[in-house]
């Protein structure tokens, strides 16, 4: 078979595959554009300071509050101008830049901090999701059920900051090729294998799947470079579609391809006893297990797995459990009825392995450990009212140290920040909270769940700005103005994505771990502990409806001037404009 139809064959199955778990494909690489990993061009539809689109932008403007620039400011007006050049080396250049020129010692701390930490998310997570999202393409090529939770495979060997180290090596390596600038161009394909070698076996070190990359790409470098000259079509036509085609599939097509690629080049290693192939001994990454090997892997497929009713004292009871999830005690029967529900589904995907329609973990060369846990993170936990009301105030009061910590790092000075005087900030609270009740019957869709909580985080946030500006005067005590789709300074889109991002590790983790840990308190220390903190909010609310904490860097200075302002419920984006304003 010549060279082109085995191009065309790599295409053809690559086009199956992405067929058969689109969805899936284009979420992954989406989440890959976004991080920087890969596909950053994907996202180059989000530029808007190109003159195409100021009509756009004056629209945009329309809804925010007068006297701000539209797109002025805010992380997402910092990404719109920056991801097709590359966001995070922007911000990397920017902040060594500014540590170098900063006088001020705090600055130059946090400056340095979030180079450190930035470079540390690079190196272990960034680089690593190389790997770990070409693994979902490679099962996708044999089995039908391949989920999100494929990413986590070096995670689950236990094999991710081994995979972290050598991606590092491999970037180092080729960082040092192309300053001889024809060497970065050649050791691009000389390395163009590793990431799918660590994605089979996460267990080798850096050397060594450098090494066999080189090895299997002798020979074959120009067949991938003709590969990549035929898929020019797919970048030309991402240019004139602002990289739209490559969202909805030119992207996945790509890396589909790849694995194809790389899936010939190893059947051949094998084939010919290359030195060092022994390693790629993942055979059910590429083939279906037999039934009677399945059957010894999983050999409890067969059990049923009864899951007990709710037995309910009153109707009132019933009304608030399964309306809003909310108990008077932590309740067993609740506890057992979704650890059964968590046995269901555990049980549903080991009878997918068993079936052969997705990849057998058990079947994995390397040894898989079973994750273990004395309380099960139950998302779709009924909560007690005593463990809602400590949960309040801990989101309450991380988001006022976190508030508090980002102007001492950006300002060099305490600021008590908020309308309050003590050290909370109820909107974290209200907003983690009212996810957890009023969506409760949401936590089962994922992608509902997100689209109601910044829905409902965004009414709460703007009838709270409305309200505060309706008694104190027109008194701000956040202000979006210049922020990309505001609406009139009260809301702002980063700041809602902020919020369901945060929602969702609310509902999915944090919750469900601070519940377990509310649950083994004392029922008398836990009653006390919620008195005295209900005592101490409601005091303080009386006395800031009178005196409400205002001043420099609390408040709004005037309407339409650059100010301290505290954007409440959006600190993450304010940490990161830090980075890149300080320059």
């Amino acid at each position: 078979m010549g060279n082109s139809q085995v191009r065309r064959e790599m295409k053809r199955r690559a086009r199956e595959n992405v067929k058969r778990h689109y969805f899936l494909f284009v979420f992954i690489c989406l989440i890959a554009a976004a991080i920087g990993t890969q596909f950053r061009s994907e996202l180059r539809f989000l530029n808007l300071d190109s003159a195409q689109i100021d009509t756009v932008r004056g629209f945009l403007a329309s809804f925010g509050r007068e006297g701000f620039e539209a797109d002025s400011r805010g992380v997402l007006a910092m990404a719109v101008s920056r991801l097709t050049s590359g966001t995070l080396a922007g911000i990397v250049d920017e902040t060594i830049r500014s540590l170098a020129g900063s006088n001020e010692l705090l600055v130059s701390l946090g400056i340095l901090m979030s180079s450190v930490l930035f470079a540390a998310a690079c190196i272990f997570f960034v680089d690593p999701f190389a790997v770990a999202m070409r693994r979902p393409f490679m099962e996708g090529r044999v089995y039908d059920r391949v989920g999100l939770h494929r990413l986590a495979f070096p995670h689950q060997v236990r094999r991710w900051v081994h995979v972290a180290l050598a991606m590092l090596r491999m970037n180092m390596q080729h960082l040092l090729w192309a300053l001889t600038v024809v060497g970065g161009f050649i050791k691009r394909y000389s390395y163009a294998m590793v990431p799918f070698i660590l994605a089979e076996n996460p267990g080798l070190t850096g050397k060594e799947a450098i090494l066999l990359s080189r090895r299997m790409m002798n020979g074959h470098k120009w067949e991938l470079f003709t590969l990549d000259v035929t898929m020019l079509g797919w970048k030309l036509l991402a240019v004139f579609t602002l990289g739209l085609s490559d969202v909805f599939f030119g992207s996945s097509y790509r890396m589909a391809v790849y694995a194809e690629f790389y899936t010939v080049r190893r059947q051949e290693a094998l084939a010919s006893g290359l030195e060092g192939a022994q390693a790629l001994c993942d055979t059910y990454l590429y083939e279906r297990a037999d039934e009677e090997r399945l059957a010894q892997a999983y050999p409890e497929r067969q059990r049923e797995i009864v899951v007990p009713k709710r037995t309910y004292r009153n109707g009132v009871e019933r009304f608030f459990c399964e309306t809003f999830g909310v108990t008077l005690w932590p309740n067993e029967q609740d506890m057992e009825i979704e650890r059964a529900h968590i046995r269901v589904l555990h049980g549903r995907y080991t009878a997918q392995c068993a079936a052969g329609e997705a990849y057998p973990l058990r079947l994995c060369p390397l040894p898989v450990v079973e994750k273990k846990q004395r309380e099960p993170l139950l998302y779709s936990r009924k909560y007690s009212i005593f463990s809602l009301i400590l949960i309040f105030f801990t989101f309450s009061m991380v988001g006022w140290m976190w508030e508090v910590g980002l102007h001492l790092l950006e300002h060099g000075t305490f600021v008590n920040r908020g309308v309050l005087h003590g050290p909370w900030l109820p909107i974290y609270g209200t907003g983690g909270v009212l996810t957890l009740v009023a969506l409760y019957k949401a936590r089962k869709k994922p992608a509902l769940e997100f689209v109601l909580t910044m829905v409902l985080c965004g009414v709460v946030e703007y009838l709270t700005a409305y309200y505060l500006e309706l008694t104190h005067d027109g008194a701000r005590w956040w202000d979006y103005g210049g922020y990309f789709l505001n609406l009139h300074g009260r809301i702002c889109a980063e700041g809602l994505l902020v919020f369901g991002l945060g929602g969702m590790a609310a509902v999915y983790a944090i919750a469900p771990q601070l519940d377990n840990l509310f649950r083994r308190m004392n029922r008398g220390v836990l009653v006390a502990v919620c008195a005295v903190l209900l005592a101490l909010f409601a005091a303080d609310e009386v006395y800031s409806s009178a005196h409400p904490n205002t001043g420099a860097g609390i408040t709004s200075i005037e309407s339409g001037a650059p100010q301290e302002a505290s954007e409440a419920g959006n600190d993450l984006a304010a940490a990161l404009e830090m980075e890149v304003s300080l320059s």
